[in-house]
């Protein structure tokens, strides 16, 4: 298993089979196969949570024998830094799930379709009232445009800026490289900006 980690053919967050169900397969002790996971997921190949099946960690770095690691492995960083992308290690799933289930069984059938392109009208109610209430502005729901993520505003933003006749957007560089495509795919030409020259001003 972890020969197949590092080589790429049991992916990262794939799912493993219960240790009852691989002891059965394998014809083996269940005792063997629990160790085994539990080996694995103390050098880092494997994650295991409460409640929830043993997957493959997510870009795993392997495990280090005598100060080097093994061959095929991967070295992954202790602190992601990597922009635009969250820590999803901490992602909620559970109250996530919950709160999907309480909202899905309030929609009415009309809203299951295509939404409005702004977003949903009671999201964005809630959304103005939320925005009145807590921070005091005024702002009326027609208003606010609901955006999937910041690539998808970014898009909205830049299509709005060449429906008036804009080409070009400055990016600062170095900078998020996504933010680049996403610019170049919506028709503008990105410009990069040296983050210095924006820092000074």
């Amino acid at each position: 298993m972890r020969t197949a980690v590092t080589s790429g053919r049991l992916a990262a967050g794939s799912s493993l089979p219960a240790s009852r169900v691989l002891a059965a397969d394998l014809r083996y002790s269940r005792w063997v196969v629990t160790e085994a996971y539990a080996q694995l997921v103390a050098e880092g190949y494997f994650e295991a949570r409460s409640g929830s099946d043993t997957r493959v960690r997510a870009r795993t770095g392997g495990s280090v024998r005598g100060g080097a690691r093994e061959e095929g492995d991967r070295w992954t960083p202790r602190y992601d830094l990597l922009p635009g992308v969250p820590d999803l290690r901490a992602f909620p799933r559970k109250r996530w799930a919950d709160m999907v289930r309480a909202a899905t069984t309030e929609l009415t059938w009309d809203e299951l379709g295509y939404p409005d392109a702004a977003g949903l009208p009671r999201l964005r109610r809630q959304l103005a009232a939320y925005l009145a209430r807590g921070r005091g502005a005024r702002v009326e729901s027609e208003q606010l445009v609901v955006c999937t993520g910041t690539l998808d505003a970014v898009m909205r933003l830049c299509r709005g800026l060449r429906a008036a006749g804009h080409t070009h957007v400055a990016i600062e560089d170095p900078g998020w490289t996504q933010l680049r495509l996403t610019v170049a795919a919506a028709g503008l030409a990105p410009s990069r900006y040296p983050w210095t020259r924006l820092r000074s001003r």
